[in-house]
């Protein structure tokens, strides 16, 4: 099944948006606690903006000490739902992982995420899948 909804993510690029910036990248999800909605009136928007999320993401990052210690440094993508009331759920880390705690870490960030205002189709809340690169660099 995750081959299948892989492929189909590969071929049917036009169900992917993307920011403008790139910061992240938001495409539908067919898992099956979740609503497919390929007509988004309005995307997710954390509360406070995007900046803000990005503070809170990185105010509240711990850089794991065996990770420091060995001076690892990379980015771990993220993939979450961001849920009909604006909470975030189903996270997991997608591609390449550089460290494990890293990656833990990553996830844990994510999940204290206190809110968004949820996607939009035709006038009703909808879920979407959200990807989003975390930074790990030393100072």
């Amino acid at each position: 099944m995750k081959k299948l909804l892989f492929i189909l993510t590969i071929l049917l690029p036009l169900f992917a948006m993307a920011q403008a910036d790139s910061t992240y990248l938001v495409i539908d999800t067919a898992s099956s606690d979740s609503i497919v909605a390929f007509d988004y009136s309005s995307l997710p928007e954390f509360l406070g903006g995007e900046a803000a999320m990005l503070k809170f993401i990185y105010d509240n990052l711990n850089y794991p000490v065996n990770a420091v210690k060995n001076k690892l440094e990379g980015t771990i993508t993220v993939s979450f739902i961001i849920k009909e009331d604006g909470s975030v759920g189903n996270i997991y880390t997608i591609g390449k992982i550089f460290d494990k705690a890293c990656a833990m870490e990553a996830i844990e960030v994510i999940k204290l995420l206190p809110g968004f205002i949820p996607a939009n189709s035709n006038g009703r809340p909808v879920r979407m899948r959200m990807y989003i690169p975390v930074k790990f660099k030393l100072k």
